[in-house]
């Protein structure tokens, strides 16, 4: 699923739902030409992203930082980091983006694993993104991760829709 445009409140916080308090968890595929404005404008939310560049070559600013991601890569953007995504050099840049909200992955408020292992690290402003490229072994376990998840989603959807076909022939 492609988002085509991202509506934003005074504060620049995107206010698109990523995924369900059920399942806050939403993936998206990323054709940056075929937003509105030709690139995606500035904006933050609570939800942690992780996108990997599967065509072209994006150009990321998060803050005041500009980060070249070329196929095959990606970034971490930290939750309520400003961050914009364009093409970059007229390349018509393509990238699956993953976006989970940090409750997902803490447990509970108040639990050791949200107070000592995500909180500090979610809340803390000097961790605005993190680049990752596959000639590292950690962010190449990340990246191939990211891959099959996202893998894993597509059959899902697809089976979805092939019932949904099927049994009310609704697409």
């Amino acid at each position: 699923m492609q988002v085509y445009n991202i509506n934003l409140d005074q504060t620049k916080k995107e206010t698109t739902q990523h995924g369900t308090m059920d399942y806050p968890l939403a993936i998206y595929t990323t054709q940056i030409s075929k937003n509105v404005l030709g690139f995606i404008d500035w904006h933050w939310h609570n939800e942690l992203q992780f996108c990997f560049v599967t065509e072209g070559i994006v150009s990321f600013h998060v803050n005041n930082n500009e980060i070249i991601v070329s196929k095959n890569q990606g970034i971490f953007i930290n939750s309520t980091q400003l961050h914009q995504a364009s093409n970059y050099k007229d390349n018509d840049s393509s990238y699956i983006c993953l976006n989970v909200h940090p409750d997902f992955i803490s447990s509970f408020p108040g639990s050791l694993i949200n107070d000592k292992y995500i909180q500090p690290y979610v809340t803390n402003t000097n961790i605005e993104y993190c680049f990752l490229s596959y000639d590292i072994d950690w962010q190449q376990s990340i990246l191939d991760d990211l891959l099959l998840i996202y893998k894993e989603y597509e059959k899902i959807m697809s089976f979805i829709y092939w019932f949904i076909y099927f049994k009310f022939g609704i697409y």
